[in-house]
């Protein structure tokens, strides 16, 4: 259940990427800002979204309903650290509902786009 969301989101860039660049250049994109939003450690200093309510690895939905001892969520003390609040109930919901509101914006961009291009 937890993937759906993330695989949206994957699919929803796959439409709009090819669109906007050549398609080779959006497949390093991709890898590169999946590693970087994602596999980053928190506690560095480099600015990232691991750990935070926008984590493509859903830490919060992760710790939250599932109790996993894996998730990085709450105050690191870092940079995007608005992004970390104590993890409950809501803000687990608030990561569910920010990556299936961003899959709908970009599936939105991408069909407007392709709908322009085609007339």
């Amino acid at each position: 259940m937890i993937v759906v969301p993330l695989l949206l989101l994957a699919g929803s860039l796959s439409f709009l990427g090819p669109q906007l660049m050549p398609t080779p250049l959006f497949r390093v994109l991709i890898v590169a800002l999946w590693f970087w939003a994602s596999v980053t450690e928190v506690e560095s200093e480099f600015p990232s979204f691991a750990g935070t309510v926008l984590s493509l690895t859903m830490d919060y939905p992760l710790g939250v309903f599932f109790d996993s001892p894996n998730a990085t969520t709450g105050p690191a003390g870092v940079a995007f650290d608005f992004l970390r609040p104590q993890p409950t109930t809501g803000t687990a919901l608030l990561s569910l509902a920010l990556t299936l509101g961003l899959a709908a914006a970009i599936l939105a961009a991408a069909r407007a786009l392709n709908a322009r291009t085609r007339e």
